[in-house]
C-alpha cells in the first residue's frame, strides 16, 4: 500500500519577524502559510484515495511536503535569514501554491490516466498468458475437452474488446478503467487456473 502524504502544520505567525540584521520574514511567513494551505488541501483528497495515483505523481508531492517541511523550519528557527534568501523562499513557495491550485482541479484526469496506464499493464500480462495457453491448447487439441475451445474464443473475443476500448480514441473514465482492469483480471485468473488444470 503506497504511504500516505505528510502534511506541514501552518505557521499560523500573523506577526512580522525582523531579524538581527533587519530583514522582515513575514513575505516568506504568509507565502509558506498560502502554499501549505494549498498543498494540504491537495494533499487531502490524494490521500483519501492514494492507490488511484501513479508513483511518480505521489513522489512529487512527497518531496513538495518535505521543502515545505524544511522552509518552515528555517521559519521557525533561530537562524537570520538574508533578505535574498527570503525572496527565494518566497518564490519557492510562491510556486508550490501555484502548482498545487493548478494541479487540484485535474485530480481526476490524473486518477484516469493512472487507471489507463495500470490497465494497459493489465491487458499486456493477461495478452501474454492467454497466448501462451493458446499455443499449448492449439498444440493438444486431440487430448483435451472440446469445449475448451468455445471457452477459449470467449475469452479471446473478450481480450479483443478490451483492447479496442484501451486503443480508441473514446475517453475512458477511470471507473470504466478500473471495471476493465477488474474484468482483465478475472480473464488472467481464468487462463492461469485453467493451464494448471489443463497441463499439470
Amino acid at each position: 500500500m503506497k504511504k500516505l502524504i505528510t502534511l506541514a502544520m501552518a505557521l499560523l505567525l500573523c506577526f512580522a519577524l525582523v531579524s538581527c540584521g533587519g530583514v522582515d520574514t513575514q513575505p516568506a511567513i504568509d507565502a509558506f502559510n498560502a502554499a501549505n494551505t494549498a498543498f494540504t488541501a491537495l494533499a487531502n483528497d490524494v490521500n483519501a484515495e492514494i492507490d488511484a495515483y501513479d508513483e511518480e505523481f505521489l513522489e512529487l508531492l512527497y518531496e513538495m511536503s518535505d521543502v515545505l517541511a524544511q522552509q518552515k523550519e528555517l521559519l521557525e528557527g533561530d537562524t537570520d535569514l538574508t533578505e535574498e534568501q527570503v525572496t527565494e523562499m518566497v518564490s519557492a513557495l510562491k510556486g508550490i501554491e501555484d502548482w498545487c491550485n493548478e494541479t487540484h482541479p485535474q485530480l481526476d484526469v490524473l486518477k484516469a490516466a493512472a487507471a489507463l496506464t495500470s490497465l494497459a499493464e493489465t491487458y499486456d500480462e493477461t495478452v501474454a498468458a492467454f497466448d501462451a495457453l493458446a499455443t499449448k491448447v492449439n498444440e493438444n487439441l486431440d487430448t483435451l475437452d472440446p469445449e475448451v475451445v468455445p471457452v477459449m474464443n470467449t475469452m479471446h473475443d473478450s481480450l479483443v474488446a478490451a483492447g479496442e476500448a484501451i486503443l480508441s480514441d473514446v475517453e475512458v473514465s477511470a471507473q470504466q478503467a478500473a471495471e476493465l482492469e477488474a474484468a482483465l483480471t478475472e480473464i488472467h485468473d481464468w487462463v492461469i487456473r485453467a493451464e494448471n488444470e489443463l497441463f499439470h
